[in-house]
């Protein structure tokens, strides 16, 4: 399976990125705000990737109801390029009352 993001540069440092078919995502740097910064995205993309990883296992093997949370702090330095230097992604489940 392939799947295919593009991005166009609207702005200063902002960009539309967009996976597929899929909707529109700005993504920008911290003085814009617009947006989530490009590493933020990748963020967010291996909580996700990982929360429904679970979720999806989750639901075939016990399916009631759930509450999941996903957390991944990363330190980085201050210079560029700034590359991850630690990260943790830590996850709370807990069952539903």
């Amino acid at each position: 399976m392939t799947v295919e993001a593009k991005l166009n540069w609207t702005d200063d440092m902002q960009f539309v990125a967009r996976a597929e078919n899929g909707p529109g995502i700005i993504l920008d740097n911290p003085a814009g705000g617009s947006g989530p910064s490009p590493m933020q995205m990748v963020l967010m993309g291996v909580a996700g990737c990982t929360a429904m990883d679970v979720v999806s296992i989750l639901k075939k093997n016990a399916p009631t109801s759930r509450i999941f949370r996903s957390i991944f702090p990363v330190t980085r330095p201050k210079n560029t390029p700034n590359a991850i230097l630690t990260s943790i992604l830590s996850s709370l489940l807990q069952a539903r009352e």
